[in-house]
């Protein structure tokens, strides 16, 4: 168990504050069903704000917002140390001796890479905090799918903490590459037994339905398989979880022929080359 985080540093407080004033002082303060699909479509999130007073009592405030219309506000906030060890568990855990060893899971890998060498471990865990102090507003909140989900473990195989490998923690892809580890930590296109790409012409949404919707997309759309090892990989990297895009890309595993991996990606994220061909 651990107690909630709150904020205790003046400039943070004054940001959240700030924030809160942003939100009460627009059309966006009331959770109003009319407006709600209005908001959901501007990327809507709930907002929760809770003080804690001097004389020990507690203010809760909730709101439905436009997430994208205060990306300024929280980019002040996310930025701060303080933000940074509320996100990330592993940034709070000071004791890191108690870690004994590091794994890398992939999806659609079968095995996973296990890190037990101690100097290595505590190497690695080094890295991951740098990693995550390093990153910015716009890559804490990205929708693009992660390398691996990495588990820290004690010495009896049970979990200390969890993170996931971003894609954008270049420290850890240094690190990894140095120790030659980099292949066996990610998905990599010799991983990949098919990859095809369509034009997401019927909107498919990236939720619980995707799955069937793409089954049945597959017969009537027009699609391309991508056999070139550095077109996979540019797709791999750019592989996203968002809820639309204007193409899907379907990733078929070793371990998993039957059932793709679906991601989404805008126009400007797929390769010419490859638009050109679904013309």
């Amino acid at each position: 168990y651990e107690a909630p985080y709150y904020y205790t540093s003046k400039e943070t407080i004054k940001s959240v504050r700030q924030l809160q004033k942003q939100i009460t002082s627009s059309k966006d303060k009331k959770m109003d069903p009319e407006k709600q699909g209005e908001i959901e479509g501007r990327n809507g999130k709930m907002a929760v704000f809770a003080y804690k007073l001097k004389n020990g009592k507690k203010i809760v405030r909730e709101y439905f917002i436009p997430f994208s219309d205060y990306k300024a506000f929280y980019k002040e906030i996310a930025e701060t140390k303080e933000y940074k060890e509320n996100f990330h568990p592993l940034l709070r855990t000071k004791n890191t001796d108690k870690i004994k060893s590091v794994s890398f899971s992939v999806f659609g890998k079968s095995s996973a890479l296990n890190i037990t060498n101690p100097e290595k471990v505590q190497e690695l865990i080094h890295v991951v905090k740098q990693s995550m102090m390093n990153e910015t507003f716009d890559e804490m909140y990205s929708t693009k799918e992660s390398w691996a989900s990495i588990d820290f473990m004690d010495g009896k195989g049970q979990y200390v903490q969890e993170a996931s490998w971003e894609k954008s923690y270049s420290e850890v892809e240094a690190w990894l590459k140095k120790e030659h580890l980099y292949e066996r930590a990610r998905l990599m296109p010799k991983d990949v037994v098919k990859t095809e790409v369509f034009k997401n012409s019927s909107h498919l949404k990236n939720d619980y339905r995707l799955q069937e919707d793409f089954t049945s997309l597959t017969k009537d759309e027009k699609s391309i398989k991508v056999k070139n090892n550095q077109q996979v990989e540019i797709l791999l990297q750019r592989a996203n979880l968002r809820d639309t895009g204007d193409y899907l890309v379907a990733f078929y595993y070793k371990d998993q022929v039957d059932t793709p991996q679906v991601y989404m990606l805008n126009e400007n994220e797929l390769p010419n080359e490859l638009k050109e061909k679904l013309k």
